[in-house]
């Protein structure tokens, strides 16, 4: 009578197994095959040193989260087609940046920042504007300068503007381990010393289900200060593949980089100043102090900026919203702190009025 419990037991055991390894495995397929907007990444390993990683060429993909139809050319950038050849007498302009300057979280292409400021120039200058959006999610000062470097100048630009944000320092959030492409989401404490690192990389990279729910712990079980405390210790915890990881507020390397760029090859270099909606909240946020340390360096070095705090903060439009209210309503999301069409534009506004009031009577000369 033991015997034959002892094998009931053993025999329930096996199932609830096989059951639990069964459904993960059904899961997985769903996963891969009957989703196909969740592909695991979008990103390849790049050859281009300091690029580290870049979208896939060609791409026409579905994102399920904005209900957003993506299309990238043949360079792997969500923009028209680039062309080398530059009619004579054309401004083109190089605008490279992170998500912001992608758009993310912004359904229509010609709502990308990149895009009204194009539309913006030629509306208000006799001399034609082309703007080349190579922004791509998740890049930092350090990868977009590599993208200028490596991919940018083949197409003749006369401006290279850098869109920076303070998030941009390091901390990078998508990285390349043993030669794959993956996000570089903390795990939460608890997992973190319960799994091995060697077992959390290749889980993640093997199991599309362990990968979604890797980001579904991070994003609603981490607190901000694990997630901070995460990334501002990421170079001593981590061995990152040609990745840069710090907590300064900007990283003053990569902007004399590209200054240094810029004038080597005869271009406008401007960093515009772009702020993030889930820290700058209202005029005694505690990162406007880093504005203006970031605004006395570039000053100090002779970088050209637009600072994008001000039409957005210093000079709210909304006269009929509170202070924090208004920053609200220039967020993709209640939960997303990505800028929306109506705060790209007017960072397009600025950006377009500082190239024709401060830049253009030199671009001209420069284009004769």
């Amino acid at each position: 009578m033991t015997r034959t419990k002892e094998r009931e037991t053993t025999f329930k055991i096996i199932t609830v197994i096989i059951t639990i390894i069964a459904c993960i495995t059904l899961a997985e397929i769903v996963l891969r095959f009957g989703l196909p907007h969740l592909k695991k990444s979008d990103f390849r390993k790049s050859r281009y040193p300091g690029v580290i990683y870049e979208y896939k060429p060609n791409l026409n993909f579905y994102h399920q989260r904005h209900q957003t139809q993506i299309t990238l050319n043949s360079h792997g950038f969500r923009d028209k087609e680039f062309s080398k050849d530059k009619p004579e007498g054309l401004i083109r302009i190089l605008c490279l940046g992170d998500s912001a300057t992608y758009g993310h979280g912004i359904k229509n292409v010609d709502e990308t920042y990149p895009a009204m400021l194009e539309k913006i120039l030629n509306e208000n200058s006799k001399i034609p504007f082309e703007t080349y959006n190579m922004g791509v999610e998740g890049y930092n000062t350090h990868h977009e300068v590599a993208v200028l470097k490596h991919k940018g100048l083949k197409f003749n630009p006369d401006i290279a503007i850098i869109a920076l944000n303070f998030g941009d320092a390091g901390r990078d959030w998508i990285i390349v381990k043993n030669g794959q492409v993956m996000n570089n989401i903390p795990r939460p404490p608890f997992l973190q010393k319960a799994m091995p690192d060697s077992v959390h990389d290749f889980l993640a990279n093997n199991l599309l289900i362990y990968y979604y729910l890797d980001i579904a712990l991070y994003r609603h079980f981490m607190s901000f200060s694990d997630k901070y405390h995460f990334y501002s210790n990421m170079a001593e915890k981590t061995h990152l593949e040609d990745n840069i990881a710090d907590s300064k507020i900007f990283d003053e390397k990569s902007l004399l980089d590209f200054k240094q760029i810029c004038q080597k090859h005869n271009l406008h270099c401007i960093v515009a100043i772009m702020p993030w909606f889930n820290i700058i909240v209202n005029e005694t946020s505690p990162e406007l102090q880093g504005l203006q340390k970031l605004i006395a360096f570039l000053k100090n070095h002779n970088i050209e900026y637009v600072d994008l705090f001000k039409p957005v903060l210093y000079e709210n439009a909304d006269t009929n919203l509170e202070i924090h209210d208004y920053m609200e309503s220039l967020k993709v999301s209640k939960t997303d702190p990505h800028p929306n069409e109506k705060a790209l534009k007017l960072y397009a506004e600025e950006i377009a009025d500082y190239i024709l009031n401060k830049t253009n009577q030199s671009i001209t000369k420069t284009i004769e």
